[in-house]
């Protein structure tokens, strides 16, 4: 911290105490063994659309986008029957796509359970 507010000092930068908070990343038992600092501490944080937990696990930003996904194929299955198919596909993939596809790539390891549960939101 004292590394911060010098080169916050040496940039005539100031830190807002109220407004600024941390999130620490690493595994359950090295995260139990910190202590407090003066600022608040964060557990979760979304950033750029992607939901990330202090130990990089991709549950919490699952959760969200199977909810999105799941809101979207609802809408769908109410026009079924009114609309042809590929205006169909055309709403599937404005609707429920962007989210299976989006940072896919920062998040796409995420385990056979989490992977599971979003394949099947997506059917």
């Amino acid at each position: 911290m004292n590394l911060i507010q010098s080169w916050l000092k040496a940039n005539k930068l100031t830190l807002i105490v109220k407004k600024t908070r941390y999130m620490l990343i690493g595994s359950k038992f090295k995260l139990s063994q910190i202590h407090t600092r003066p600022l608040d501490r964060e557990t979760k944080h979304k950033t750029l659309g992607v939901h990330i937990d202090e130990s990089l696990n991709w549950r919490p930003h699952i959760n969200v986008i199977s909810k999105k996904m799941s809101a979207g194929l609802a809408i769908l299955k109410r026009v079924t029957t009114t609309m042809p198919f590929d205006t169909r596909m055309n709403m599937y993939d404005a609707l429920v796509m962007p989210y299976f596809n989006y940072c896919s790539t920062v998040w796409g390891n995420i385990g056979k359970r989490l992977s599971d549960k979003i394949q099947n939101c997506a059917k």
